[in-house]
């Protein structure tokens, strides 16, 4: 049986602040910025508050083009995607006019130097009233920004914190036990990876035979190549 949800204080904030965006759709500044170190919880807390306010969930990759975020959107959305970016674009602003969703992008990292995606979504933002969440590290936070077009509609800036004590409270009192308990759970743990060896790692024989580039893509740019190998045609 799958335990209760412990709503401790980064997802009771982030929970908030989508919440509140939602209610408040039809306002153009509708922009929400979290940040925090590596392996906090953002992510887990993402995606439950995207199952919670039905949004839009997408993880940034580092070859995205246009289309290739657009067509992500259009399969979180459950839509077959259109095969030209303008027909994508515009297939997306019409379902997410009728029905507005957040839309979250974790790891944004990959996109905040990318002003095309940027605006992209901006504009996708602006033509629906879909919240928008950006998620990354603190250097996103400060990409983002510095585009005065997106920091004009920035409503919530989360930062992730560590567990505080009353958040360890929740998790024992969830759990059936003492807050002592878990503390010494968690330390054997730690004690415990300590003690394993680490194995070298070897990278495995991953080459494989061909005959090279095809010819019709010798002149072709990296993103269309990607667009191709992706199985997303662009125009």
């Amino acid at each position: 049986m799958n335990k209760r949800v412990v709503y401790i204080g980064n997802l009771h904030v982030l929970a908030a602040a989508v919440d509140a965006l939602r209610e408040d759709a039809a306002d153009a500044s509708g922009v929400c910025v979290v940040h925090g170190a590596a392996g906090i919880g953002k992510t887990w807390a993402l995606r439950h508050v995207a199952g919670k306010f039905n949004a839009l969930f997408c993880t940034a990759l580092p070859f995205w083009t246009p289309h290739a975020m657009l067509t992500a959107l259009a399969r979180a959305l459950d839509e077959a995607p259109l095969a030209r970016t303008t027909a994508l674009f515009a297939q997306l602003t019409q379902a997410l006019s009728a029905a507005p969703r957040p839309i979250i992008i974790d790891e944004a990292d990959r996109i905040a130097d990318r002003p095309v995606l940027l605006e992209t979504l901006r504009i996708l933002h602006d033509l629906t009233g879909a919240p928008l969440v950006f998620a990354g590290m603190d250097e996103m936070r400060r990409a983002i920004a510095r585009r005065p077009q997106i920091r004009c509609r920035i409503l919530h800036a989360i930062e992730f914190q560590p567990l505080t004590l009353d958040d360890a409270r929740k998790i024992a009192a969830r759990e059936g036990t003492t807050l002592r308990t878990l503390v010494e759970q968690g330390l054997r743990q730690v004690v415990a990876a300590k003690k394993k060896p680490n194995k070298p790692f070897r990278l495995r024989q991953v080459t494989f035979r061909g005959n090279g580039l095809r010819p019709e893509l010798q002149d072709a740019s990296w993103e269309r190549i990607l667009d191709l190998s992706y199985g997303y045609p662009s125009e």
